[in-house]
């Protein structure tokens, strides 16, 4: 509305200046002035005025912006005395790494570690074969055991039927198992629901183990890094150390079976090529073809990523169940295996069953499947097998057999649904001539329990040859609450003299390794900034990488979350060259450019990285690790606190010398202000009863080496030690310049005790004591007397040249925590030659919202100091528990975004985490250089609070005399119709008129696109698209009532005998009652209306170009185009020493977007014939080193039998009103 007012105030002027003699002037003038106004009026349109953005002023606000908030920046962070610090250091040395000889060292680490879990497990084999051995079965046992799920609960019928197994048990929340409530001094045993956990057999095992719980608790003293331990019973129980009150995942129904696990089935049996077969005939209808479907999928849960499978339909006929999979044999990965259960679900209904079974053309078909495929050398090349699922055969195409499996290499087994009578004979025959086994599943029960019993068979020549192998399996989620894991398992055999010849496998004997610890074997003080590590399988799978997404966003686990291959995340990885050097366990390097997200995947980098990867002995995995080309390829060699002995077994210092690093680390003990990152600086074995990281970790093993007269613990990282103590030394006077910038509390303001409540749990103070007391023995040991007390010079005293005399820093009036060279004391922001003197009236830290500063160290140091006068309670910072340095954001991105100046950002979308006002967190990079070369040593920075670098900017911006400025004038952000943008280097608002907006992509506002498109065509962000192969997508269910209507009319009948079987199965393991109540009560049938599966999504990110143009600094433009009859106008201009943009634009000229900009990821769509290709594509893999697949001593004659539960409705009704009656009366 300026433009109108002051052309308005215009006109009046001259119509004051009319002569009032003159009346067709004045009736003239009139009826000028009216047209004026109304062609003002309505050329309005919402456009007040065109806004002239003049490009000198943009340019000058960005140049004064950058250097207030550079000073600002430098003072709050002190990252000018950290730098100063660093460079006085003479006794450094920057060195190259040797790459290959780093992964190698870790990959040693790690073998030793791994082989101590394999040696606790073979001494748990050890013991159950020999219980075993030593046990005489009791047809008549009571065994009692503590099982799992009925630990520490009620009765909930009665009488009791499982008051023998139901046992209190005391449990401890333990921080080892994140915390879960274990008990180390027994075992407990879970079952699933659909094992009788009274039943003879069971109890018989049960107390076969009783003794295995020994071993367990051996085990755990021995090594206390050990987790869960445990037995796999072939009978279907679990014994887990330590004993855990197990919580199925549906009420007192608990489906987890040990016998379909991976580390189960991989320690049973030899790598397997499986073609089933399924009977789609005119008899397989109704309840038969149930119990088919549900049967191959428990098959395929049987399978893993070394075997291959593939499903065929076969009548008078053959057709795949998975078109995709059409004439070949495919690995059994987490995806394909669930494309063929979606398949079975999809395909299976529209075959109707007709006509007759033709078993020899089937079987012809699928030896010739396992023929071809087996030519290719893709196959497992181990154990072949044909799986035949049917009501009946009528005939048993022994022709075929003989022709084709003359020498019964490959197994039958044969599966009959149903429970009619009539016609085993046949599909008994067909298993037992060909070495297999023949199974009846006559219910849907029957698949839980029986399914897996070819495991055993094909364990059978492993077992008589007493030749056992040690199997690791791929990354899996631990169900108890581990997080991502692997483990180690073994085979267990029944030795008995009388059973040798049978090759009875008792079940499987393992121990679980959390990720988390293979990975303290990785620290990222060796791999350095930006540097990561990872591992993969014999398969090209992920064991782990940072950029394994195994958590959907509900926090569920991602069903193909294990078999995510290495090329999936390596995206620059595009001819397989350093995959394929991993599975074929080479020892070497490469280098590639790479496209690396992070930031909850709203970011992208882009750097040049060196790749140097080994194998690891006895395993099937290997090892990699990434280092940035440009600067993670040397380190930093620091001063010797702990000196290696000329003996070279260990490192020692003098006493003292522990003492004044303990204090440098510590100070008085407390902590919050002081964080050691949780890294492996020693590897030493704590009894289970004690766990101890970060900062009490690092007192406890100084303390020890005070204990040991100044020797390093040989287990510990000498050089990792150091160069912590040599950063706390470096950095030691930080507490007091930041002391210095803040200055003292203000009366009737915060108390600053909450800062160390702020920054520690309640759990922390036991931590605090701790290392007090620690802090006070080291003392001991340094005071003359004490036992470690030496008068040997430490590194850190000077000797006096007159007197002779040792003279300590304290000594000579110098103390450790001295504020260095006080030029700050009156110039606090004083500037570098290159960067022009900004006056600033006084420093203000409430003023410029400064909330607290923070510096990190490479060594794995974090100080922190809080503004006394300022309480804001969702500083990172303050709301973490562990700092890692390196590995932080405000660390990591100053290194790879910019050379000079700070890296500014904001939480996302902080409209809707906060109530508050947002935070921006300032950090810089602080290189230390020598010889002409640089390494990065330490990162500084501070947060503050958005509003104040609003205010900031905004007054920057403000004009003299704005009130009276005319139509031409230059506008500023005060002004209504201008918007102010800062936004970073990715296109994110950290400074907006609309706070909500801080955080989100400028882009995500529709005003702003326009604009942004312009931004991307002028090279000033460029756009950098990165396809997800691990990625989500939502699909509707669409329900439908008429299928759902003919499908209930025509099996009614075989589902009510379905319901009755499923009664006498669950009745001895569950409370009829509850179940009855449970089943009756209701339920939302359509509450759940989308469902996810994986996918592969394109992500398009926007980054600054780093171009000469960007940085040095001129970007500016206008934008016309047809908006309304109006020009919009724009300035874009780089903030000097920082991540920054300044954006000025026309705020009333609104240019609707012609396109948005693609933020959110699009879905990459396949064509049916692509998707089917990508499938169907192979990978290099290597097999398995060990293969049991014949032995000719096997019996084949225990071939098969057959289980139907007779059940009787009379019964089942009168017991559940029995139940219910009882429980009401």
């Amino acid at each position: 509305m300026d433009l109108i007012r002051h052309s308005c105030s215009a006109c009046l002027s001259a119509f004051k200046k009319i002569n009032p003699s003159s009346k067709c002037s004045g009736i003239f003038a009139m009826l000028r002035f009216g047209v004026i106004l109304w062609i003002l009026l309505i050329t309005a349109r919402g456009t007040s005025c065109e806004v002239t953005i003049r490009r000198n002023t943009v340019v000058s606000w960005a140049d004064e912006l950058g250097r207030r908030l550079y000073n600002l920046s430098r003072t709050y962070s002190g990252s000018d005395v950290v730098h100063e610090q660093y460079s006085n250091e003479q006794n450094i040395e920057i060195v190259p790494v040797d790459g290959v000889e780093l992964v190698r060292d870790m990959a040693h680490q790690m073998e030793t570690m791994l082989q101590d879990k394999a040696k606790a497990v073979e001494r748990i084999v050890q013991a159950a074969e020999e219980g075993f051995l030593n046990h005489d079965y009791d047809n008549a046992t009571e065994f009692t055991y503590y099982n799992a799920i009925l630990i520490n609960s009620n009765a909930t019928t009665s009488p009791d039927l499982e008051k023998d197994i139901r046992k209190d048990l005391d449990v401890t929340p333990d921080s080892h198992f994140e915390n879960i409530p274990i008990n180390t001094s027994i075992a407990a045993i879970q079952v699933p629901t659909n094992v009788y956990n009274q039943g003879t057999e069971v109890l018989n095992s049960i107390e076969a183990t009783e003794l295995l719980d020994t071993t367990y608790r051996e085990n755990y003293q021995n090594d206390p890094t050990l987790t869960w331990q445990f037995f796999g019973s072939r009978t279907g129980y679990f014994r887990l150390y330590p004993g855990y009150k197990w919580i199925p995942p549906q009420e007192n129904l608990d489906l987890y079976d040990c016998r379909v696990r991976g580390w189960y089935v991989e320690g049973a049996t030899s790598p397997k090529d499986v073609v089933i077969l399924v009977d789609m005939s005119g008899s397989m209808t109704g309840l038969y073809v149930e119990i088919a479907k549900y049967a191959i999928k428990k098959i395929l849960d049987t399978f893993g990523d070394n075997d291959f499978v593939n499903v065929i339909s076969f009548n008078e006929t053959t057709k795949f169940i998975q078109p995709c999979f059409n004439d070949t044999m495919v690995q059994a990965t987490s995806d394909n295996k669930n494309l063929i259960k979606d398949a079975l679900t999809r395909t299976v209904p529209k075959l109707e069953p007709y006509g007759m079974a033709d078993l020899s053309r089937a079987v012809r078909y699928a030896f010739n499947l396992l023929n071809d495929f087996n030519s290719t050398n893709r196959g497992s090349e181990c154990n072949q097998a044909i799986m035949i699922i049917s009501d009946m055969l009528t005939e048993t195409a022994e022709d075929v057999f003989k022709e084709l499996n003359p020498n019964q290499t490959t197994r039958v087994f044969t599966y009959q649904t149903g429970r009619e009578v009539d016609g085993p004979t046949n599909l008994i025959k067909v298993a037992c001539d060909n070495r297999g086994y023949y199974t009846r599943l006559a219910t849907i029960s029957d698949v839980e329990e029986h399914v897996t019993s070819y495991l055993h068979v094909l364990s059978r020549p492993m077992v008589n040859k007493r030749l056992r192998k040690t199997v690791w399996s791929s990354v899996y989620w631990d169900a108890l609450g581990l997080g991502l894991t692997c483990s180690v398992s073994q085979p267990v055999f029944n030795v008995k003299n009388e059973t040798m010849d049978k090759g009875i496998l008792e079940g499987v004997a393992g121990c679980d390794v959390p990720i988390k610890e293979l990975k303290k074997f990785t620290p990222p003080f060796k791999l350095g900034v930006n540097g990561y590590s990872f591992a993969v399988t014999n398969n090209g799978y992920i064991l782990f990488h940072p950029e394994l997404r195994y958590l959907h966003t509900d926090g569920s686990v991602k069903p193909n979350y294990n078999s995510v291959d290495l090329s999936e995340v390596e995206l620059s990885d595009t001819d397989d060259v350093l995959r394929n050097s991993l599975v074929d366990r080479d020892t070497g390097g490469v280098t590639m450019e790479i496209k690396y997200m992070f930031d909850e995947m709203k970011r992208v980098s882009i750097r040049r990285s060196k790749y140097y990867f080994t194998f690891l002995f006895e395993t099937p995995y290997s090892l990699g690790i990434s280092l940035p080309e440009a600067y993670a390829s040397k380190h930093l060699k620091t001063p010797a606190t702990f000196d290696m002995e000329s003996s070279g077994n260990y490192s020692s210092a003098d006493v003292c010398e522990i003492q004044q690093a303990a204090r440098l680390l510590f100070g008085d003990g407390t902590l919050g202000t002081t964080i050691i990152a949780n890294w492996l600086y020693c590897k030493i074995n704590y009894s289970s009863s004690e766990r101890y990281e970060g900062e009490e970790h690092v007192a406890r093993f100084l303390e020890d080496a005070a204990k040991r007269g100044g020797k390093l613990s040989p287990t510990c990282d000498t050089v990792m030690v150091n160069h912590l103590i040599f950063d706390a030394n470096v950095t030691r006077f930080m507490p007091d310049y930041w002391k210095l910038v803040y200055g003292e509390a203000l009366p009737s303001t915060v108390d600053t005790t909450m800062f160390t409540t702020l920054s520690t749990n309640e759990s922390d103070s036991d931590a605090i004591s701790s290392i007090q007391d620690i802090l006070a023995q080291i003392d001991d040991y340094c005071s003359p007397g004490g036992q470690g007390y030496t008068t040997a010079t430490p590194h850190n005293k000077t000797e006096d040249s007159e007197d002779g005399e040792v003279m300590t820093t304290e000594d000579s009036g110098t103390h450790p925590t001295e504020a260095p060279n006080m030029r700050y004391t009156t110039s606090l922001f004083g500037t570098t030659e290159d960067v022009p003197y900004v006056e600033f009236p006084y420093l203000d830290p409430i003023r410029d919202g400064v909330v607290l500063s923070f510096l990190g160290t490479y060594g794995g140091l974090t100080r922190i100091y809080h503004n006394p006068n300022m309480y804001y309670p969702f500083s990172d910072f303050s709301n973490k528990e562990e700092q890692s340095t390196i590995e932080e954001d405000y660390f990591r991105r100053p290194v790879d975004e910019i050379n000079e100046g700070f890296i500014y950002s904001v939480p996302f979308d902080s409209e809707l985490e906060y109530s508050f006002d947002p935070l921006v967190t300032a950090s810089t990079a602080i290189r230390a250089t020598k010889d002409g070369s640089s390494f990065v040593t330490a990162a500084a920075g501070y947060q503050f609070l958005e509003s104040a670098l609003q205010d900031l900017f905004f007054n920057i911006t403000r004009q003299h005399d704005e009130e009276d400025c005319g139509y031409d004038c230059t506008p500023s952000c005060f002004n209504d119709s201008v918007d102010c943008f800062l936004i970073d280097n990715h296109g994110y608002i950290v400074v907006s008129k609309d706070q909500s907006q801080v955080g989100s992509h400028f882009a995500s506002h529709s005003q702003n696109i326009r604009l942004f498109d312009k931004l991307i065509n002028d090279d000033i962000f460029k756009e950098v698209k990165v396809v997800d192969y691990q990625g989500m997508c939502g699909r509707d269910i669409i329900v439908s009532a008429a299928p759902t209507l003919h499908n209930t009319l025509s099996n009614i009948l075989s589902m009510f005998t379905w319901l009755a079987n499923q009664f006498t199965v669950f009745l001895s393991h569950i409370s009829v009652y509850d179940w009855l109540v449970s089943t009756l009560s209701p339920v939302d049938a359509l509450a759940e209306r989308v469902w996810y599966e994986p996918c592969d999504l394109e992500y398009s990110f926007y980054v600054a170009n780093k171009s000469d143009n960007f940085v040095g600094g001129q970007l500016y433009g206008y934008f016309q185009t047809f908006c309304d009859d109006c020009i919009k106008s724009f300035g874009v201009q780089p903030v000097p020493y920082s991540n920054l943009l300044l954006v000025i634009q026309d705020r009333d000229c609104t240019c609707e977007p012609r396109d948005s900009v693609q933020l959110d990821p699009i879905e990459v769509e396949y064509n049916e014939t692509a998707w089917c290709q990508k499938l169907r594509q192979f990978k290099t893999r290597r097999r398995p080193d060990t293969c049991f697949n014949y032995d000719k001593k096997e019996d084949s004659s225990e071939c098969g039998r057959g289980f139907a539960t007779q059940p009787s409705t009379i019964l089942i009704l009168t017991a559940l009103v029995l139940t219910a009656w009882w429980r009401h009366h």
